[in-house]
C-alpha cells in the first residue's frame, strides 16, 4: 500500500523541511509513500487529489488551514489531518476538524517520529484495520475506516460503506462480537451498528449522518432501550477525538 501524502505550507523553507522529515521518517521504517507538495490551502484543494495523510500550516495567506481541513473533511471523511503551527493557542481550533495532531514549529525529527508512531500505533496510517468476511464465496477484507453502518436484514448483514453496499450471510451480533474491541463501533438498535466517525449528531432517537456521504441512509434509528447508552458512547468518543 502506497500512504499518500500532502503537505502544504506558505514558507518555502518549511515546507522542504517538513517534506525531507517526511520522506526521511517514511523511507527508514520501510513504508512507500507518495509526497505531494503545496504552498498554499487554495492549489491542495484545486488539486481534487484525495490524500490519506494531510501535514498543514495553520497560518498562510488567503485559505487558512483549519478552514481547508473543513472542506478536505468534507470530501474524505476519513481523512488523517495533522496541523503544523508556531502557536500552541491554534491548537485548540483543530480539534474543530478532528484533527488527529498537531506539529509546534520549529518540528524537529523526535517530536514528527512521536507524532506519526502515535498514529500507526493507532490504526490511523501505514496498514489499515479491517473486517475479514466471506463475501460471494470469497475471503475479503474491508478496511473499518470506510464502514459506515452495518444492517441487519433477516438472515443478513447489508455492510454500508461510502458508496458500496456488501450483503453477508451472518448475524448481527457475530459482527458485533468481531468488532467488539473498535470503540468507534456501536450497538445502537436491534437491526443497527454504527461506525461513530461517520455520525454529525443527536436529534431525538436518531444518529444524524455526514453530509455527502454516499452511504444510501442519512440517519440511523435509536432504540429505546439504547439510547442512554447510545448519548454516552457518542459524547465519549467525541470528546476522545476533541471534538465537542
Amino acid at each position: 500500500m502506497v500512504l499518500g501524502i500532502a503537505v502544504c505550507d506558505d514558507e518555502k523553507t518549511e515546507l522542504e523541511a517538513i517534506s525531507r522529515l517526511t520522506e526521511s521518517y517514511f523511507r527508514t521504517r520501510g513504508m512507500e509513500t507518495e509526497i505531494t507538495a503545496f504552498d498554499s490551502a487554495e492549489k491542495l484543494l484545486r488539486s481534487r487529489k484525495q490524500f490519506d495523510l494531510y501535514l498543514l500550516d495553520v497560518l498562510m495567506p488567503g485559505k487558512d488551514g483549519i478552514s481547508a481541513a473543513g472542506m478536505i473533511r468534507e470530501m474524505k471523511p476519513d481523512a488523517v489531518i495533522v496541523f503544523i503551527t508556531s502557536m500552541l493557542a491554534s491548537a485548540v481550533d483543530s480539534y474543530r476538524v478532528e484533527a488527529a495532531g498537531f506539529l509546534l514549529k520549529p518540528v524537529t525529527e523526535e517530536t514528527y517520529a512521536d507524532t506519526m508512531e502515535r498514529l500507526i500505533r493507532n490504526g490511523r496510517i501505514g496498514s489499515r484495520p479491517a473486517l475479514d468476511i466471506i463475501y460471494d464465496h470469497m475471503p475479503m477484507s474491508i478496511p473499518l475506516d470506510r464502514i459506515v453502518v452495518l444492517e441487519s436484514d433477516l438472515h443478513r448483514v447489508h455492510i454500508r460503506l461510502d458508496g458500496d453496499i456488501y450483503t453477508v450471510h451472518m448475524r448481527l451480533k457475530d459482527l458485533e462480537l468481531m468488532l467488539a474491541d473498535r470503540k468507534e463501533f456501536l450497538r445502537c438498535h436491534q437491526s443497527f451498528l454504527i461506525n461513530l466517525q461517520y455520525a454529525d449528531s443527536i436529534v431525538e432517537n436518531d444518529f444524524i449522518l455526514q453530509r455527502g456521504l454516499k452511504a444510501g441512509i442519512h440517519t440511523v434509528p435509536i432504540s429505546r432501550i439504547y439510547l442512554k447508552s447510545s448519548k454516552k458512547a457518542f459524547y465519549d468518543y467525541r470528546l476522545t477525538r476533541g471534538v465537542v
